[in-house]
């Protein structure tokens, strides 16, 4: 029996207000080196993912070697134009209206996860914040569920007791392997999907 719902952030709860490679190409003086500055962008942030406060600084790096005129405040906000999926957070809700408790488990540097915590109020939405940069591991490594599933075992949880909702495969049979019920879900997937992974684990929401 499912006793409590994990769910990832991007893609799933939550998505970018714009498409993420729109917005970064947008930072360029023109788009020409767009695919280039989009995987420097990733492998600056990559290190961050499980911990550590230099992002910022290798961003204005990149920034700074693609000849962007732009600051590095509205640069940043690539990673803060976040919109709500409703109807993943009504699901939320009426897992907790039935008792069901809530995680977020998501891999972020630690400048959105303050976002996220602070600004969009996940600190007081969810039941427990599993975020990888203060793990200090990330999804997909199993050892990512394995210590989830450590600290939730201090609730008097197995890892049966887990369940687990993500956008991509990779993640969830890493959570599977750990021993979690885990699904794959992307927000277009829709309301129904999404209810129907949940009554799956006989799960009233």
């Amino acid at each position: 029996m499912v006793k409590l719902v994990l769910f990832d952030a991007d893609g799933v709860i939550q998505r970018p207000s714009r498409p993420i490679p729109d917005a970064l190409a947008a930072l360029l003086p023109n788009s020409t080196a767009g695919d280039q500055f989009l995987e420097a962008v990733f492998a600056a942030e990559r290190p961050f993912l499980t911990g550590g406060d230099g992002f910022t600084e290798s961003l204005q790096q990149v920034l700074h070697e693609h000849n962007s005129q732009v600051a590095l405040e509205h640069a940043l906000t690539v990673w803060t134009d976040i919109q709500q999926v409703d109807f993943a957070h009504n699901a939320i809700a009426g897992l907790q209206a039935n008792n069901i408790p809530v995680g977020l488990a998501t891999n972020q540097q630690r400048h959105r996860a303050a976002f996220m915590r602070d600004d969009l109020g996940y600190r007081d939405l969810f039941d427990h914040l599993f975020i990888s940069c203060e793990m200090g591991v990330a999804k997909p490594d199993v050892a990512y569920f394995e210590h989830i599933a450590s600290e939730l075992a201090g609730d008097g949880l197995q890892p049966s007791d887990i369940a687990f909702i993500d956008d991509h495969p990779s993640n969830v049979d890493a959570a599977r392997e750990a021993g979690l019920h885990s699904e794959v879900f992307i927000y277009t997937d829709g309301e129904n999907r999404l209810r129907e992974i949940l009554t799956g684990w006989g799960l009233h929401h």
